[in-house]
């Protein structure tokens, strides 16, 4: 496991390489294209396929957008112009490159939809940035990316009865949903992707958001998640306001889309409320044995071991931040802004929360081990506790390759509070850290600009939301 991880995670740290010369679906007029006979090929590196033009087509028939080569035409794809179709027409979308949907597509009718993507570059993938997502009207219609056929559900009961009859399938949420009308339940209502087969099973968000989604529980040995377990790929899924809360007295954790991270989380959000008086917390994932990539959290975290993104992390965490607030509880140990406790490796990544805790607090980790290996990453909230770090709460890592954090915002003058030499976190003023990026940081991966982030280092695989 540990090698496809490694590969994994590498894969997707290269996929976010600067912009790419691709055809945009938009609503200028179509230039440097070809249509004929259904299939659509541009002419040059930067072609334009007008929106009106595409469902037009579409009404009639199928259609066919392929990229080019990447070097004298476009290879990739971005659709920065909402659209819809009624017909039975697929839509079949086939890049070497990226597919970046920054505004929302809807198959309005009984149509179809495929998306193959990366066949040049084999690390690229299907990106939702901006307002980006894909919608379906009929559960019926037919979805395939990368050649894998989708189920498609509207309801998060449905969604749940189809993976739980064949947790080893491919799954995809396809529209919006308020799962405030389900009202409150007793544990998670996925309980397993994949089947304790690592990397089977994929449930994809397709951007779309499910809010509202209410866990809470006082019973034992009971998830407190939207997902119990994943051995699988969970991706592109949002959820805002959530509840998840362990009622007092219950040691369970509780995660804001997982409690249990077993293979890959990739550009996952969680906003809400997470915690209560459970173990290990974290706004999207309590227990981190994976890999989590470009994803971010803006949840508020309580818990014992509680961290904005991740309450234990045992695995990856890369090109990822949060933005809430993890806050003290009775019996509160470490807490800390990204991760609560680490015990792997979180690389690029960064924390705006702010972080209190009655024992142990750290603007981006409460507690680390000897085994801990952290880098190019950087927090800047506030820093409250019995032993506080502006960094690091509890510091055993032998060493940090350009770690930083804000001297002025987070109101500490020490990198790491309770123990440990915090060799290599650097303490910067919050002028140094917005005038240019950190030493060692990659500007393929990082990037800064005073209109992004608000001046701070920001992730170009995985931008704050504007």
């Amino acid at each position: 496991m540990t090698s496809k991880l490694a590969i994994f995670t590498t894969a997707l740290l290269l996929s976010s390489a600067a912009a790419q010369a691709n055809i945009a679906i938009s609503s200028e007029p179509t230039h440097d294209m070809e249509c004929d006979a259904g299939v659509c090929t541009p002419t040059a590196k930067e072609a334009v396929l007008n929106v009106d033009d595409l469902t037009s087509m579409l009404a009639s028939g199928d259609v066919t957008v392929q990229g080019g080569d990447g070097i004298a035409t476009a290879a990739g794809l971005e659709i920065d112009h909402s659209f819809r179709w009624s017909s039975k027409s697929r839509l079949t979308l086939s890049m070497g490159n990226n597919i970046i949907v920054n505004a929302p597509v809807t198959v309005a009718g009984s149509g179809a939809l495929t998306l193959t993507y990366a066949q040049i570059k084999p690390d690229d993938d299907v990106l939702f940035r901006k307002k980006g997502k894909i919608q379906f009207r009929h559960m019926s219609s037919s979805l395939i990316i990368q050649g894998n056929s989708y189920v498609l559900a509207n309801t998060l009961s449905s969604l749940s009865t189809a993976i739980a009859a064949n947790p080893q399938g491919f799954f995809a949420l396809a529209s919006d949903y308020d799962a405030g009308q389900d009202g409150q339940y007793r544990a998670a209502p996925i309980y397993s992707i994949g089947e304790g087969h690592s990397s089977s099973g994929v449930l994809s968000g397709l951007g779309n958001t499910i809010q509202n989604l209410s866990v809470v529980t006082g019973a034992k040995h009971t998830s407190v998640s939207m997902i119990h377990l994943n051995y699988g790929v969970v991706r592109d899924v949002n959820l805002t306001n959530v509840d998840m809360r362990a009622l007092r007295g219950v040691s369970q954790n509780a995660g804001g889309l997982l409690d249990y991270n077993l293979y890959a989380v990739k550009h996952c959000f969680t906003s809400g409320n997470v915690g209560g008086e459970g173990f290990y917390n974290g706004g999207l994932v309590a227990l981190n044995l994976g890999t989590i990539v470009a994803s971010h959290s803006a949840a508020t975290v309580s818990g014992i071991y509680a961290g904005g993104l991740v309450g234990i992390n045992r695995g990856v965490v890369s090109q990822s931040f949060a933005t809430g607030s993890v806050q003290k509880v009775r019996g509160t140990r470490f807490v800390g802004g990204l991760v609560g406790e680490n015990d792997h490796k979180i690389i690029d990544s960064y924390s705006t929360a702010s972080v209190s805790a009655r024992r142990t607090a750290g603007g981006l980790i409460g507690l680390t081990d000897s085994k801990s290996r952290v880098s190019t990453s950087y927090s800047i909230g506030p820093v409250a506790g019995g032993y506080s770090g502006g960094f690091i709460g509890g510091d055993e890592t032998p060493d940090h390759p350009a770690d930083y954090w804000d001297i002025d915002t987070s109101g500490a003058s020490n990198g790491c509070g309770g123990g440990g030499s915090c060799k290599g976190v650097t303490g910067l003023t919050d002028a140094q850290l917005k005038s240019s990026l950190p030493a060692k940081f990659d500007p393929e991966i990082w990037g800064q600009s005073p209109k992004i982030n608000n001046g701070y280092p920001y992730l170009l695989a995985n931008p704050p939301p504007k």
